[in-house]
């Protein structure tokens, strides 16, 4: 990780984030039912991308390549979910992950992810 991006998450991940890549548009069709008092990763049942997810009713279990519950690329994640992804990435470890490795680290942590389909 860049010294820039290291600086990222100690001074600007301190409370609810939307975190997404730089070419998506957004809609307010997308947030119909966005809840912003949980940690959510926006899904897409139609737009294949190379990462999906298991979803087990209403929490997301795993995010892996090859799988169907495609990622948009758009997370959320709440204030609880930041002060615990910001440990994760404290790691020297862990701190190259990918987001969706973070992601995970997270859920393995019991931090609960709510999938948000939005087709």
């Amino acid at each position: 990780m860049s010294d820039e991006c290291a600086g990222i998450h100690r001074f600007h991940l301190n409370n609810d984030t939307l975190i997404f890549n730089g070419d998506f548009v957004l809609s307010s069709r997308m947030f119909q039912k966005f809840k912003p008092n949980q940690s959510q990763i926006f899904l897409s049942s139609h737009n294949k991308s190379k990462l999906g997810c298991i979803v087990n009713g209403y929490n997301i279990e795993n995010i892996s390549f090859d799988l169907n519950n495609y990622l948009y690329g758009i997370y959320y994640l709440s204030t609880s979910g930041i002060a615990a992804i910001k440990s994760i990435m404290n790691n020297y470890v862990t701190h190259n992950y990918f987001i969706f490795e973070l992601i995970n680290r997270l859920i393995d942590k019991n931090h609960t992810i709510a999938p948000l389909f939005i087709d």
